[in-house]
């Protein structure tokens, strides 16, 4: 979750993640949404 509470304090400062190959963007709802859930099946890659 370190990268969600990065993405939040980059937006605090009106910066906004955007990714060129998936389909996200920090600055919508849908976009936090589907990084928040990849951000979530990562970390239970790496506890597994």
């Amino acid at each position: 979750m370190e990268m969600m509470r990065t993405i939040d304090d980059l937006r605090r400062q009106n910066v906004h993640f955007r990714s060129v190959t998936e389909q996200f963007d920090s600055d919508t709802a849908h976009g936090r949404f589907a990084l928040q859930t990849r951000c979530t099946i990562s970390s239970l890659r790496m506890v597994q």
